[in-house]
């Protein structure tokens, strides 16, 4: 609520300077006057057509590299037709979030792709190197489904949390289990074989639709051309075209990191079941991996509590993965640095293109001052939490938590600035921004 309402008043505030009189081009081409076998286009374009286009790029974008995790099961709540509204609802909602945080910060979420990546290829080494004889082909997308919370291990009860005796622990119901746990169950002899479940048949449960993926990487191939072609040119950039460049960048390296990854898949394999509840044994070998290794959200490694929309308090065992991307576990220093180097290398890469706005024409002298300052330390901020990082190791942790609490609300403000006036400079735009090139000939959505 309170970042809704921070957001709306700095939107509002910033936006108030432009309640005044505005002037509007009307253009008034010459139509044909006979019949004619092909007319070109006209060589110029609107303001619509600027932005219409690049929204629809930022909406291919943030809605097609979408790979949630595994959904809580209804099971049978929420009955009727307004119990499916609701649930529905409560799935777009998700989505909406997701979408937002992507917009807000796509160098997290490439940081949370790279750490599913990983942990992955970890699972899926380890598990194709101890397990060859039970003949079951292992993927990498295998490893995805699990880390999503693809198996469970069921307990026959319509209870929402079983009990497990003796130790008096409460856990969800179905417990939903990462690869890393599959392999610990396997290796302790507690599942006899690995899940057989084919490459396709997880393919078959993925929702990716290949036509909006071809749709959204036509959108992503026109809007880079256009910038590249325009740049060739001498040709006036919109600073909307540029961050839609960015985040054109950053979906291509989702893309890539979550190409094996099944996409919004609704529901989970069972692979263990247990009537009353979860064997001690069992559930003693899935909590000694919590116990023994240091685990942590991804978000949590840039973030303080709080501050992403994502963010969820976990601690159930057994519960639904949250969106923040796979717990990860601090197998090595240098698995650590990988994780690190991707939110670094991410937040330079998006930053470091807004940098490229670092002479184009704005409203006012203070907001082109803004917007570099603003672009810098968009880039910089991976750098910025890295060293408050090493500040802890050097026994400053209270400093340490009070600098990433300030770095992060610095953040979020310039990320609201470069929002607010990518959108605000195109009513301030130079002539020659409107003429346009031979890339409107290909075909996109505008």
């Amino acid at each position: 609520m309170f970042f809704s309402r921070t957001f709306y008043c700095f939107v509002l505030f910033y936006l108030i300077v432009m309640v005044k009189a505005y002037t509007v081009f009307n253009p008034e081409c010459s139509r044909p006057t006979t019949s004619y076998n092909f007319v070109l286009n006209p060589d110029f374009r609107g303001t619509l057509d600027i932005l219409w286009s690049s929204l629809f790029t930022v909406f291919a974008c943030t809605w097609t590299i979408q790979h949630p995790n595994v959904p809580e099961q209804r099971r049978g709540r929420y009955p009727g037709w307004k119990g499916d509204l609701r649930w529905g609802l409560r799935g777009f909602w998700t989505s909406i979030k997701l979408a937002f945080s992507i917009v807000i910060a796509p160098e997290i979420i490439i940081t949370i792709a790279t750490s599913d990546f990983i942990l992955a290829r970890l699972s899926f080494r380890d598990i194709n190197a101890h397990f060859k004889e039970d003949n079951v082909p292992w993927t990498l997308s295998h490893s995805h489904f699990a880390d999503m919370g693809g198996f469970v291990i069921r307990v026959a009860d319509e209870t929402e949390a079983g009990l497990v005796p003796d130790s008096k622990i409460s856990h969800h119901n179905p417990y939903h289990l990462s690869a890393a746990d599959i392999l610990d169950l396997r290796r302790e002899g507690h599942i006899r074989r690995l899940p057989s479940i084919t490459e396709e048949e997880l393919h078959d449960r993925s929702k990716a639709d290949p036509a909006l993926k071809a749709i959204a990487v036509t959108q992503i191939f026109f809007s880079m051309l256009q910038v590249t072609i325009r740049a060739c040119r001498q040709l006036t950039i919109s600073l909307l075209e540029l961050s839609v460049l960015a985040f054109a960048a950053c979906a291509i390296a989702i893309y890539a990191l979550y190409w094996k990854k099944p996409k919004s898949v609704l529901s989970s394999v069972t692979i263990l079941e247990y009537k009353g509840s979860i064997p001690p044994d069992v559930f003693n070998v899935l909590q000694q991996r919590k116990i023994k290794n240091q685990t942590r959200s991804m978000v949590r490694v840039l973030f303080p509590p709080g501050f992403s929309p994502l963010r969820r308090n976990t601690g159930f065992p057994g519960e639904p993965f949250c969106n923040t991307g796979s717990k990860w576990t601090k197998v090595s220093q240098g698995t650590e640095w990988i994780f690190r180097m991707s939110g670094l290398g991410a937040a330079m890469i998006f930053g470091g293109v807004h940098v490229a706005g670092w002479n184009f024409v704005f409203p006012t002298r203070a907001e082109q001052i803004a917007w570099r300052t603003a672009s810098l330390y968009t880039a910089a901020f991976g750098v910025v939490i890295y060293l408050l990082s090493q500040s802890a190791r050097a026994g400053y942790y209270n400093v340490m938590q009070w600098g990433k609490c300030v770095a992060s609300w610095i953040y979020l403000f310039s990320r609201l600035f470069i929002l607010v006036e990518i959108f605000r400079t195109l009513f301030f735009l130079p002539p020659d921004v409107y003429v346009s090139t031979w890339t409107l000939n290909i075909p996109h959505f505008s």
